[in-house]
């Protein structure tokens, strides 16, 4: 009975290592902690909302960010240059600290432009005018006449769910609204879910050469991956940049993150949307400093407040101008920190 119990004390002693060891703070290689290296601030504007150019989370995703602490004290909010900020995250047995420059400018590159930008979403393939559907045959004209003009100033957009739902794009894989959308001289095409319904191989043979018909406008969509080699998925394109009257408009297209939900599993089964306001963050800012873009719109294919608000606030070279969006079939137009969003319902 002895020999019982004191084998039954060890396992619990054994057991209680094993989940002490388990239960370990977390090391260098689980935590992933990053700042970004070219922060903005432009005098008299709002302060830099620092932990916003934070990551700080473990291999699971779980967030570290309230444990993030910053010292700006070095930095002369009201006279240019280039000044220190440190981050330190400080978590049990983890401590690292990183100091970025934060340059503060006088002004900012200041825009003036008059442009006029026609937005359509969920768009569904609808050609014809009826009492459900506005169509493109009763606003075709108006954005064609615009385009010739002022060319210069106007843009045409799509956010998603445009080619599938009515009969003649269904049954022509959204060839014959491709040609439309060619006629129109549409600017941009950004991926809704309902693209993929056909496959990608059928969204992406406009766009790749693999088709007679091809598309004279770029298919976007800078979060679709493939699980297996996890890069964007060939055929897309994270942004396009649009020069009108010599200012250089970037827009950067997104699908909701998790409407993978949405289309069928054996479409989608290769690939994911990965997390849109990363992909934004890092495109807004490469396309402002390496292609020079001098505004820089974004087409989200969801409704959804948490990354309106997120995208809103970004500073600096990772400023956003005008946010659209889609999926949801809403209209609606409205402005958050001086950002407009808007979504233009559904059916044209």
């Amino acid at each position: 009975m002895k020999k019982i119990m004191s084998f039954i004390v060890l396992s619990l002693v054994l057991i209680l290592i094993s989940c002490q060891t388990l239960g370990d703070s977390p090391g260098e290689d689980t935590i992933i902690f990053e700042v970004a290296d070219d922060i903005e601030y432009v005098i008299g504007e709002e302060r830099p909302i620092y932990l916003e150019y934070v990551t700080a989370k473990d291999i699971n995703n779980i967030t570290f960010i309230h444990f993030v602490t910053y010292d700006d004290s070095l930095v002369n909010y009201e006279v240019e240059g280039e000044y220190q900020v440190t981050f330190e995250l400080d978590y049990e047995d983890y401590h690292k600290a990183i100091t970025v420059d934060v340059r503060v400018v006088s002004t900012s590159t200041t825009v003036n432009l008059d442009l006029n930008i026609f937005y359509i979403n969920d768009f569904h393939g609808a050609v014809l005018n009826n009492e459900e559907q506005i169509g493109l045959s009763r606003i075709g004209n108006l954005i064609m006449d615009e385009k010739n003009n002022n060319p210069d100033t106007t843009l045409f957009l799509a956010g998603g769910d445009i080619l599938q739902g009515q009969l003649i794009s269904n049954w022509y894989d959204g060839a014959s609204t491709i040609e439309l959308l060619n006629d129109m001289e549409l600017d941009a095409f950004v991926a809704g879910n309902h693209e993929f319904d056909w496959g990608v191989d059928v969204l992406t043979q406009y766009f790749n050469g693999q088709n007679d018909l091809q598309a004279n406008f770029p298919l976007l969509g800078a979060n679709v991956y493939e699980k297996s080699s996890n890069e964007m998925v060939e055929g897309f394109e994270p942004y396009t940049i649009i020069e009108k009257s010599g200012i250089n408009v970037a827009v950067i297209g997104t699908v909701g993150f998790g409407l993978e939900s949405s289309i069928a599993y054996a479409r989608i089964k290769d690939y994911k949307f990965i997390d849109p306001v990363e992909r934004v963050m890092y495109f807004a800012h490469k396309a402002r400093t390496e292609d020079d873009a001098d505004i820089v719109v974004v087409i989200n294919h969801a409704d959804d407040d948490g990354f309106n608000n997120s995208i809103a606030n970004l500073k600096g070279d990772y400023k956003v101008d005008a946010i659209f969006n889609g999926h949801t079939h809403r209209y609606y137009t409205r402005t958050i920190n001086n950002v407009p969003v808007m979504q233009s319902g559904a059916n044209g």
